[in-house]
């Protein structure tokens, strides 16, 4: 995942699917999941117009910076597609927070699918090809996932994973010493 140790890679394939960053050609897509009262009842209110369009903007230059070098608080928005069907069904999102360990970080990561694509195992695709590539990264400590309370379909997919659910501070992480086993779950 790194040409260099402070510059990641984000371009990937994920089993049948591919990742890459958030391109400007991906507003369509980014409006269809940041709109939809479907997609966002677990993550907030849907964006405005003018919301979106800030926070649109904002991805786009989050990416420029944290595609050259990880920097603590630097963001990344990636976009999942579907080559066979010739789709985009959504984002992935990392963002490396700051722990007590200098230049070491917590990746916290989510994901968001658009309906036609949820309950397929795209989630867990794109999900367990994200977290190996960052497992890779000297610099990443654990992977985070904050789920809000009732959203059973999260819990249950980071949990199957092999996330564990840490109460005090009300989410599911994965450790850097995990690795991918045969049946799909990291141990």
């Amino acid at each position: 995942m790194l040409n260099n140790p402070s510059a990641p890679v984000v371009c990937f394939d994920a089993g049948f699917l591919s990742v890459r960053l958030l391109l400007a050609t991906d507003q369509k897509l980014y409006r269809q999941l940041f709109t939809s009262k479907a997609v966002m009842q677990w993550i907030g209110e849907p964006l405005t117009d003018s919301q979106l369009t800030c926070s649109f903007a904002a991805a786009l230059q989050q990416n420029l910076a944290a595609s050259t070098e990880l920097k603590p608080n630097s963001r990344l928005f990636l976009t999942i597609t579907d080559p066979a069907a010739n789709t985009t069904p959504g984002l992935m999102a990392v963002t490396f927070n700051t722990s007590v360990h200098a230049n070491r970080f917590n990746a916290e990561i989510g994901i968001m699918l658009l309906p036609f694509a949820q309950g397929k195992g795209l989630a867990v695709t794109a999900l367990i090809s994200l977290c190996q590539r960052l497992l890779q990264l000297p610099q990443v400590i654990h992977i985070i996932c904050r789920i809000t309370d009732g959203n059973l379909a999260a819990i249950k997919l980071v949990s199957e994973l092999g996330f564990v659910y840490c109460k005090q501070g009300n989410y599911y992480k994965l450790h850097n010493n995990n690795k991918i086993t045969d049946t799909g779950r990291f141990a």
